[in-house]
């Protein structure tokens, strides 16, 4: 008879924690729900299924393709903020490559000083922002998002806040190291922008 219960609550401590998976799940997908109207265009959910698993290397493998409207290019995102975009795709699978990747470059703005910037990854869990005005009145702190000026990004998306500022080595420009928004290790769900909203 023990041994009976012993089982069922087993299987059921198995239940409650499918319930709490699933719970957390619905959490996130209702952000991103809730997150996606705000985006004014149209938006393809996705699963982040796999990643390369080279140190260096920040890419991952999304759960749609071609077939579900996926196009090279594509911004990927999420409610903190802009995730990287889509570097290759296949009929049922695509890759991204995320902010963090050294190969990764995307046009930035600071929010208060309006300083203007390329954001790149050193394959840490930090971003370098290069080629800022030696004058720019850059603080740390400050909001960094995309700038919307030559690139695949929309202007506006969030990207993440100034940490340091330090002379670049070649003399003629500010760097500043950037924590990004998003936690580009725990991504589970994101969404892909198929038009780059209104400027």
């Amino acid at each position: 008879k023990q041994r009976e219960y012993l089982a069922r609550i087993q299987e059921l401590e198995g239940r409650l924690v499918r319930f709490r998976e699933m719970d957390r799940e619905n959490q996130r997908l209702k952000k991103l729900l809730n997150f996606s109207p705000s985006l004014v265009t149209r938006t393809i959910g996705v699963r982040v299924i796999g990643e390369d698993v080279t140190p260096w290397k920040k890419i991952v493998l999304l759960d749609k393709g071609s077939r579900n409207d996926l196009k090279k290019n594509m911004a990927v995102v999420v409610p903190e903020g802009l995730v990287g975009r889509i570097l290759e795709v296949e009929p049922y699978t695509a890759h991204a490559i995320l902010l963090s990747d050294p190969d990764s470059r995307v046009s930035a703005l600071t929010a208060t000083s309006r300083a203007q910037g390329i954001i790149a990854g050193i394959g840490t869990d930090k971003l370098q922002m290069k080629y800022l005005a030696l004058d720019a009145e850059v603080a740390i702190g400050e909001d960094v998002t995309t700038s919307g000026i030559g690139s695949v990004f929309p202007k506006g998306l969030q990207i993440g806040k100034i940490e340091a500022i330090e002379r670049d080595s070649d003399g003629l420009h500010l760097l500043a190291l950037v924590k990004p928004s998003v936690s580009f290790s725990k991504l589970e769900e994101v969404l892909c922008l198929v038009s780059s909203p209104q400027k």
